[in-house]
């Protein structure tokens, strides 16, 4: 029942078990749930493959336990982070940075590893949010600079490499499903839900660096059962690095072809209930031909979503006046002044500077539990944008956009 706490005491007072129109739960294993779900389209999805299945190795994203420390905003400010914790004591490292020691952190260990690591550590960008790269310093050791830092799995992306980014289970309506090609934050596209990283390619453990032969020396991370059953219905060849020809597939077109299917939004209304408790499940091809058409637009929205699409570079929008560039107003709802046409709009960063002609579908636009378009520019409140900041916010406008 809902309602309010009266409306709902008097209907219990007025009922008898006789008398209230019950609903009848038909539970299954393995999740025994207790609302009613409609499990009619169940064997035709459970006949796809899921995703943790094809792509074994995998974990969480990083989890920093002190962002506002070990995060920042251009590789400059991490780079001075390094060097104070390398050269401050610890009592003037906490009158710079004001925090307090937590059980998951604390400036002693995270000095220490700063000191005792020198040699490997990197500093890396780290996908944060949606279209929001900023820097850390990795070590990948735990419990340090960066509480969990995922090694077992981040490593692979400090060279070349793709990872997709998904949630196990939503606790929203929103779907989070993402991609991404550096070392990453496990709340890239949630604040909820732990976001799991699933890289196509696993490198020795040689070293951190990049290697010469690096391309030659990397593995896919798929299982070989699954990879033969696609292969079975695709009727052309898998290899490991991408060829141009479609006699052979790569985990590129492999990924590519997932990503698809997520983000069709007849299959994400199909199979909604499916998708909210467990990894997802992705239909085998059905042929080639198919297989392909579906490549081509997972591709494109691959390369929109990680900014690499030349239609990023084809702006939309405008940014008219010149001022002191500085973000002061909270990104609310009032902040997006709606123009006559009701599809575009300004969103104003302070009183005097906005940016122009602003589609609305990108300004409300979800990518898993973030509007982009408004957390990027909330995220940077009292901060200067650059020359390269604008640009990348109209690139932003029009991957949300397009997608």
């Amino acid at each position: 029942m809902f309602g309010k706490r009266k409306t709902k005491y008097s209907k219990l007072l007025d009922s008898r078990i006789t008398t209230i129109n019950w609903q009848e739960l038909f539970y299954k294993e393995p999740y025994y749930f207790f609302i009613p779900k409609d499990y009619n389209k169940e064997n035709k999805y459970h006949q796809g493959f899921q995703v943790n299945h094809l792509i074994p190795k995998y974990s969480t994203g990083i989890e920093t336990k002190c962002d506002d420390i070990s995060v920042q905003f251009t590789k400059a400010e991490i780079v001075r982070v390094v060097e104070n914790f390398s050269t401050l004591e610890i009592e003037t490292l906490e009158s710079i940075y004001k925090r307090k020691s937590s059980a998951g952190w604390n400036y002693k260990n995270a000095k220490n590893d700063i000191l005792d690591n020198q040699s490997q550590l990197v500093v890396s960008s780290v996908a944060y949010r949606p279209f929001d790269e900023r820097f850390t310093a990795y070590t990948g050791y735990s419990g340090g600079f960066l509480g969990r830092p995922r090694s077992e799995i981040m490593k692979h992306l400090l060279k070349t490499n793709l990872a997709f980014c998904s949630a196990r289970n939503n606790r929203n309506e929103f779907h989070t499903y993402f991609v991404t090609e550096t070392i990453t934050d496990k709340s890239i596209v949630s604040s909820l839900d732990n976001i799991y990283i699933f890289p196509l390619y696993l490198y020795p453990d040689d070293s951190l660096q990049q290697t010469f032969d690096a391309a030659q020396q990397r593995k896919p991370n798929f299982s070989l059962q699954i990879i033969k059953q696609i292969v079975g219905h695709l009727g052309i060849e898998f290899v490991p690095e991408k060829v141009n020809n479609r006699d052979t597939f790569a985990p590129v077109d492999l990924f590519d072809y997932i990503y698809a299917v997520l983000h069709s939004p007849l299959y994400r209304k199909t199979y909604k209930e499916f998708l909210k408790i467990d990894f997802p499940r992705i239909p085998y091809p059905r042929n080639a031909d198919t297989f392909w058409q579906l490549v081509a637009f997972g591709g494109e929205l691959r390369q929109l979503h990680l900014l690499e699409s030349p239609n990023v570079e084809q702006y939309i929008t405008t940014y008219p006046q010149d001022g002191h560039n500085i973000v002061t107003r909270k990104m609310t709802q009032k902040d997006y002044e709606l123009h006559a046409d009701g599809h575009t709009g300004r969103v104003w960063i302070n009183d005097t500077q906005y940016f122009d002609n602003v589609s609305r579908i990108a300004w409300e636009f979800y990518i898993g539990g973030y509007q982009p378009a408004q957390k990027w520019l909330k995220d940077r409140q009292g901060r200067e944008l650059s020359f390269e900041d604008i640009r990348h916010y109209q690139k932003i406008i029009v991957a949300l956009t397009e997608t």
